[in-house]
C-alpha cells in the first residue's frame, strides 16, 4: 500500500512556490505526486506529511525558472489564480505548472483542460476586483500623517495594487490593510512597499480611526456637499448598488452619508436582499 504524502506550506505565494519546487522534483523523477496544503487546512488522514518552509531565495529561483520554461505572463496569470478566493487552488496550480513545465505557456489556452480553466478564471476575477479597487480605496490622513485605507476585498489583491499606489503616491507614508486577511501593504518614501501579516489597526472603522485635522474638515465638507446637492426624490439604492455593490461600502467615505433607512439593505453582487 503507498502512503499518501502530504506537503503543508506557509500561505504565502513564496511558499507555494517552494512547496511547488518539491512537487516538480518528485514528477521529474517520475515518483507519486504529494499533495498540497496550505497551512490551516486538514491533510488527508493517515497521509505522511511534511511542511515546507517558505523561503524567498528558493522561491525566486522557482519562478525563474518555471518564467524561463512557460513565459513570464503565464506565470503571472499562476500568481493571480493564486490570489483568487478559489478553495484548493493551490493544489490545481501545482500540476498546472508541471504541465506548463513540460509544455510551455501556450498550455494556458487549452480549454480542454478543466484546470486550466479553473485556473483562467481564478486569475481574472482576482484581476477584475482588484482593477475595481483601485477606483474604491479610499487614503485617509492619521494624526500623525500617515495615510490609511481600509478593504474586505473577496481575492487577496494587495499584492496587485501596491505598484500602483507606489507610482502615484511615492512621497507619501500609507497603509493599504486587509481587514478579511489581516495582512498590509505598508510603504515609506525612497523604501518601496513591503507586506506585514497578522496586521491590526485599533479602532479601525470607517469613522473610528485617529484623523488628522485636515481629513476631518474635508470629511465634513463632504458631507455638507453632499447633502446640498442630493436630490432625494432621485434616490435610487438598488441602482446605486448595483454600480458599486455594497460590500465594498463599509470603507468608503462617501457612504457615510447614506441616510439611516438604506443601512437596512444589503447587495450581494446583483441580488440585493434584506436583513
Amino acid at each position: 500500500m503507498t502512503t499518501l504524502r502530504c506537503l503543508r506550506y506557509p500561505g504565502t505565494f513564496t511558499g507555494f512556490l517552494c512547496a511547488c519546487a518539491e512537487v516538480l522534483n518528485h514528477a521529474i523523477s517520475g515518483e507519486a505526486l504529494p499533495e498540497l496544503f496550505p497551512t490551516g487546512e486538514t491533510a488527508e488522514l493517515f497521509a505522511e506529511t511534511e511542511t515546507v518552509e517558505d523561503n524567498l531565495q528558493r522561491a525566486e529561483g522557482v519562478w525563474k525558472r518555471l518564467a524561463a520554461r512557460a513565459g513570464r505572463e503565464a506565470m503571472q496569470q499562476i500568481h493571480a489564480a493564486f490570489l483568487s478566493d478559489d478553495p484548493g487552488i493551490g493544489a490545481v496550480l501545482a500540476r498546472v505548472l508541471i504541465r506548463l513545465w513540460r509544455g510551455g505557456g501556450g498550455l494556458l489556452t487549452d480549454p480542454r483542460d478543466p484546470g486550466l480553466v479553473r485556473v483562467s478564471k481564478a486569475a481574472m476575477r482576482t484581476r477584475r476586483e482588484a482593477h475595481a479597487m483601485l477606483g474604491l480605496i479610499r487614503l485617509a490622513e492619521l494624526a500623525d500623517g500617515t495615510w490609511y485605507a481600509g478593504i474586505r476585498p473577496d481575492c487577496d489583491i494587495l499584492p496587485l495594487v501596491a505598484d500602483h499606489f507606489m507610482a502615484r503616491f511615492p512621497g507619501m507614508a500609507w497603509i493599504l490593510h486587509d481587514h478579511r486577511r489581516s495582512t498590509a501593504v505598508l510603504h515609506a518614501p525612497g523604501k518601496g512597499w513591503t507586506t506585514v501579516r497578522g496586521f491590526t489597526v485599533a479602532c479601525a472603522g470607517r469613522d473610528g480611526l485617529p484623523l488628522s485635522a485636515g481629513e476631518q474638515t474635508i470629511r465634513n465638507a463632504w458631507r455638507v456637499y453632499h447633502q446640498a446637492v442630493a436630490i432625494q426624490e432621485r434616490r435610487n439604492p438598488r441602482l446605486q448598488s448595483g454600480h458599486m455593490p455594497r460590500k465594498y461600502w463599509e470603507y468608503l467615505q462617501e457612504m457615510a452619508v447614506i441616510p439611516e433607512e438604506d443601512s437596512t439593505r444589503a447587495n450581494h453582487g446583483d441580488t440585493e436582499v434584506s436583513v
